[in-house]
């Protein structure tokens, strides 16, 4: 995590042509995936406080994994919406990070509402 700030490191992964902005944080025995609506920015969101404690809540039992869809919020911009199969992969890309083989769980944003 960022010094002073709270939010963990963004990273960026590829999948196909387009960077996809995503942050890592906890260390639990399994992955929660938090997958984003149609609007997100993993740095902001951070902003929010119910957000905010919704996520570290989670990392303290799970490692979770947050990211911004292609097109949105910090991953790279595209022109069009993305198909199912490209939202698909970019959860896929984040879902199994390379050295991580612990059993996984999707989350829902709808849980911050």
């Amino acid at each position: 995590m960022r010094m002073g700030t709270g939010m963990p490191e963004t990273r960026y992964a590829r999948s196909g042509d387009v960077a996809i902005a995503y942050q890592v944080l906890g260390e639990g025995p399994f992955d929660v995936v938090v997958a984003p609506p149609s609007v997100s920015h993993v740095e902001l969101i951070w902003e929010i406080a119910r957000v905010a404690a919704f996520l570290r809540g989670l990392a303290d039992h799970a490692r979770v994994l947050v990211f911004d869809g292609r097109g949105i919020g910090m991953s790279d911009p595209i022109v069009g919406a993305p198909t199912l199969k490209e939202r698909s992969d970019d959860i896929r890309r984040r879902w199994k990070p390379p050295g991580h083989s612990a059993q996984r769980s999707p989350a829902s944003w709808k849980a911050f509402r």
